[in-house]
């Protein structure tokens, strides 16, 4: 090792290291100016294209169809329809002696039907890239129509997918007579039942675009069937000639909803009717059973069950879509 430091030469300078040195130095001198130098961040790679198929369920959604596709299948479920609320139970009648009548069973109310369904086939060369909105039919309150589904683009080709009609109500239980002396209570009237709802009237369509360069072409179909009707109320009982109370009817059962196409978009069905409520007398009479709500299909909510003398609410139905190429 070379302990002696280098002398200058004639000029005051002192000689260049050797190579090495010189080298060394330059690397460090370029890591201080290379630090604190950050590297450009990195662009997010695209999102994958979707895959198909694409199913939709609920709510408001988009979809565009994607970079090269130029034929679509879409099938459409519109809502089935709602069933109808159950009849509420009649309130017993009171007693001056001889007993009050027991109030009568609510009619069951009737199921909805089911809704209606399409399948399309979308095709056309300016169709990637086109963007559709697809919305979801829901279910309507109580005896109500289903929502329509609808896919559609700002060119206004698309489908759409009626939903199907609500259940009729059923009627109110009738209430019991107050009884008088020595002249009970007539019980009341059971409630009527309520009918089913039907697919009559509505339909489905495939739509092309105003330019005429996305053409729809149905490809199949059909309707849901007609939900059934619920069960009749029964009469409450008289009352007793000494002052027994007359007993509450039982309330009807709700009815089926209708089937759906395919497994989807069935409809909901009817609530149960409330019981009838005993008269007053003495001893107590009982009242009456409510009635079952009627079961949803292919997707429809179930009726309600009501176990006091109040209604049970028809259940609803719910759209679908599927989207293939």
């Amino acid at each position: 090792m070379d302990l002696h430091p280098p002398t200058p030469d004639t000029s005051g300078r002192y000689p260049a290291g050797p190579p090495g040195r010189r080298v060394g130095r330059s690397a460090a001198a370029l890591a201080v100016l290379l630090t604190g130098i950050t590297s450009p961040a990195l662009a997010a790679p695209p999102p994958p294209p979707p895959t198909s198929p694409q199913v939709f369920t609920s709510g408001t959604s988009t979809f565009t169809v994607p970079k090269g596709v130029k034929s679509i299948t879409v099938e459409a479920w519109g809502a089935g329809g709602a069933g109808g609320n159950g009849g509420v139970g009649g309130s017993g009648g009171q007693t001056d002696n001889a007993g009050g009548g027991g109030g009568g069973g609510g009619g069951g109310g009737g199921g909805g039907s089911g809704g209606f369904y399409v399948k399309c086939n979308l095709q056309g060369d300016t169709l990637p890239g086109t963007v559709y909105t697809v919305q979801i039919g829901t279910g309507a309150s109580a005896g109500m129509t289903g929502g329509a589904t609808t896919v559609t683009a700002a060119d206004t080709s698309g489908v759409k997918a009626d939903g199907g009609r609500g259940g009729t109500a059923g009627a109110h239980g009738g209430d019991g007579r107050n009884g008088a002396f020595l002249d009970p209570g007539a019980g009341g009237s059971g409630g009527t039942k309520g009918t089913g709802g039907s697919s009559a009237g509505l339909g489905a369509n495939c739509n092309s675009d105003n330019n005429g360069k996305i053409l729809a072409i149905r490809v199949a179909n059909g309707s849901g069937s007609n939900g059934t009707d619920g069960t009749d109320g029964r009469a409450g009982t008289a009352g007793g000639l000494l002052g027994g109370p007359g007993n509450g009817g039982n309330g009807g059962n709700g009815g089926k909803g209708g089937a759906g196409v395919n497994g989807y978009g069935g409809g909901g069905g009817g609530g149960g009717g409330g019981r009838g409520l005993h008269g007053t007398g003495s001893p107590g009479g009982s009242n009456g059973t409510g009635g079952s709500g009627g079961t949803g299909t292919d997707g429809g909510q179930n009726g309600a069950t009501t176990t006091n003398n109040g209604s049970g609410a028809g259940g609803e139905g719910t759209g679908r879509v599927v989207i293939s190429w």
